[in-house]
């Protein structure tokens, strides 16, 4: 008769073990050799952050940090590797806002982003910028709207590949403006400039760095900038959301995940020690060479970007038809 009044006590005091044991763990985390797995080739933008970071956790914590560079199916290989790894902190996935969107693509997934992962922290941003060639008749998102109603279907830009946040931005601007302009897929963003510099696509949807070298030069003109606030690299070009459209919001994220499960108190100092290397001055001047924001911020934040990030593209997807490559 006593039996079931025992179990209760024999399941909490697993339960305390495990936490007990957890905690010990985390406290002589990490003994090893750390990796980072970057789901990108090397020498690019998130990289080379990657590499900032390393070094500099290298340096706060005591141990190796190591950057891993496993590109391939729209960083779905990295990041597959790091969801399939134990959740002991010793490997983690520097990844952009790709993981939100390819979670919000059709179709069969090798991981799901919420349950198979533990945000750490959202590192920082790059802006993306709705432009056009110098010689196109259009200076503003309104003049756009308005050229494209006039025209429709006749107005095609270049993006830097399908699926992408420019990809999804532009999907955005046509459902809120109720506009018909034709995507034009590359295979990075960079490939897309010399088309719309020689006038063969009239608009672009890229990143502030890659467009503002020309705009500076009077080969192209910027309309706006995707996110909720204005770049500190291009202050004077408006919002979209200024333009005319609230709560227009869409930018291109980097930041740190782990395996879910990761032991609480890992997570905990890898936020927390990041956040410290992001206010260093050396650390902001690298990333703003890379026309990167600074964002930090706790885990819990970046957790939920996350889950919006994934319900509004799963919208726009769904609106638009679009089918990863």
């Amino acid at each position: 008769m006593s039996t079931p009044c025992k179990l209760p006590a024999v399941a909490t005091a697993i339960l305390i073990a495990a936490s007990v044991f957890a905690s010990a763990y985390a406290q002589n985390w990490p003994s090893r050799t750390v990796r980072i797995i970057v789901p990108f080739g090397p020498g690019g933008g998130t990289d080379t952050i990657a590499r900032v970071v390393a070094d500099k956790l290298q340096d706060s914590i005591g141990q190796t940090f190591i950057v891993e560079n496993r590109p391939g199916a729209t960083s779905n290989v990295g990041a597959s590797i790091v969801a399939k790894a134990p959740a002991d902190g010793y490997t983690l996935l520097l990844i952009t806002s790709s993981v939100s969107i390819n979670q919000a693509m059709p179709g069969k997934k090798p991981f799901d982003t919420i349950r198979d992962f533990e945000p750490v922290v959202r590192i920082g941003s790059s802006a993306v910028m709705i432009g056009g060639n110098a010689e196109f008749p259009v200076a503003s998102i309104p003049q756009l709207v308005a050229y494209a109603k006039a025209h429709p279907g006749k107005i095609s830009y270049a993006v830097c590949a399908i699926g992408g946040p420019q990809h999804m931005a532009g999907e955005l601007l046509k459902m809120m403006a109720g506009i018909d302009i034709v995507h034009v897929a590359y295979k990075g963003c960079a490939q897309a400039v010399p088309d719309v510099l020689s006038g063969q696509v009239p608009v672009t949807i890229s990143t502030v760095g890659n467009l503002a070298p020309h705009i500076k030069a009077g080969k192209m003109k910027a309309y706006a900038v995707t996110a909720a606030r204005r770049s500190s690299f291009a202050p004077d070009v408006p919002t979209v959301a200024e333009s005319g459209f609230a709560d227009f919001d869409i930018d291109v994220w980097f930041g740190m995940l782990a395996p879910a499960g990761t032991p609480k108190e890992i997570v905990a100092r890898l936020n927390a020690e990041t956040n410290r290397i992001l206010d260093r001055a050396e650390v902001r001047d690298k990333m703003a060479s890379q026309n990167f924001e600074v964002i930090g911020g706790s885990s819990e934040a970046f957790g939920e970007v996350i889950r919006k990030e994934i319900s509004r593209y799963s919208r726009i997807i769904q609106a638009a038809g679009i089918r990863s490559e």
